[in-house]
């Protein structure tokens, strides 16, 4: 399920309203992610929930159910479209900050070991970066060597296992 974060009143950055199927278009021109050229959406209400801390740091936040036109760009974590719709709230799945900082360091090491693999020694310094930006580490270091880091696995892996709560 593709999924919108806002804040509590239902707004993203800039004061831009969403809401029960509200459609908005981004006004910039290009596909850079984090730019005004893009509306950001996850792919996972899980990824949704472990970027918002390091993206829009929403607290509080609601997750939509969101129906991006097309996917323009993406990243290890976000993906990017040009026009969207929010349909409708739905649950916030909780994940602890001790299920987070393991993540992060699955994250981070698996994108070292794959850096290391493909012998791109620029690849291995990003994803050793600290620990609070481990992910974001672990998708540029993952970009770097041009392999992909499915930070969705892992959150599942972590969460599925038993004495991480």
């Amino acid at each position: 399920m593709k999924v919108k974060v806002t804040d509590g009143k239902g707004q993203t950055y800039g004061g831009m309203q969403w809401g029960e199927n509200v459609t908005h278009r981004a006004t910039g021109r290009g596909m850079d992610l984090c730019s005004n050229g893009v509306i950001h959406y996850y792919e996972h209400e899980l990824i949704a929930v472990f970027a918002n801390p390091i993206h829009g740091a929403y607290n509080p936040m609601l997750l939509w159910e969101f129906r991006p036109k097309r996917r323009v760009n993406s990243d290890a974590l976000k993906s990017a479209c040009k026009e969207g719709t929010t349909l409708h709230q739905i649950p916030i799945p909780v994940i602890t900050t001790k299920q987070r900082v393991e993540i992060g360091i699955r994250a981070a090491g698996r994108a070292e070991a794959v850096a290391r693999a493909a012998g791109t020694a620029e690849a291995a310094e990003a994803a050793a970066e600290a620990a609070a930006e481990a992910a974001e580490a672990a998708a540029r270091a993952a970009r770097r060597a041009e392999i992909t880091i499915d930070v969705l696995i892992i959150i599942q892996q972590v969460l599925e296992e038993k004495g991480n709560e």
